[in-house]
């Protein structure tokens, strides 16, 4: 790292340390001094730079080891979120609504919770209990797995090209040769 380091401008550095912060550009430059006209173009020109993306790479994967973050990590993480289960937080049978106790909750479990609020009333206790979004989890599970394809890649059989024929025809010919293939 210290070599790379030694390779950027100061600012340059203090941009690399400021756009980590929250991975924006635009307000990584204004932090650094650039105008806010053109903190954009400013951010845009750095995290091209071959030096300032080498210092970019190294300090994030440096950061993933110094916090034992991995994609395994990240992944078990989501999991506990999309497998999740109310019924393991909270109690609905005869009637009655009672919240576990958090003493009878695992870690994976806690992880899961967004909010709790008792909020009282005249009435009592108005009790929320709230777990990440579920969905939101799943999905990028399934981005990670490569469930989802956002973009459509087409080949022909095996794998091969797909065989395409230039044909020279009026489009009446072509109506008609559309019409007599809708029929088989």
């Amino acid at each position: 790292m210290a070599k790379i380091a030694s390779e950027l401008t100061e600012k340059q550095r203090r941009f690399v340390d400021e756009y980590l912060a929250d991975l924006n550009g635009k307000q990584a430059a204004i932090r650094c001094g650039y105008s806010e006209k053109t903190a954009e173009q400013q951010a845009s020109r750095l995290l091209s730079n071959v030096k300032v993306k080498e210092a970019v790479s190294l300090k994030q994967k440096i950061l993933s080891e110094r916090l034992n973050i991995s994609a395994e990590r990240v992944l078990q993480e989501y999991a506990k979120i999309a497998f999740s289960n109310m019924r393991d937080f909270v109690n609905w049978d005869n009637g009655a609504i009672a919240i576990r106790p958090a003493s009878e909750l695992s870690d994976e479990q806690t992880a899961c919770v967004a909010e709790i609020s008792d909020t009282p009333s005249q009435f009592g206790s108005k009790i929320k209990i709230k777990l990440h979004d579920k969905l939101s989890a799943l999905d990028s599970i399934a981005r990670h797995l490569g469930m989802f394809k956002d973009k459509l890649e087409v080949s022909g059989k095996d794998g091969k090209p797909i065989q395409t024929v230039e044909l020279q025809m009026t489009p009446q010919e072509a109506a008609q040769l559309y019409l007599e293939n809708l029929k088989k």
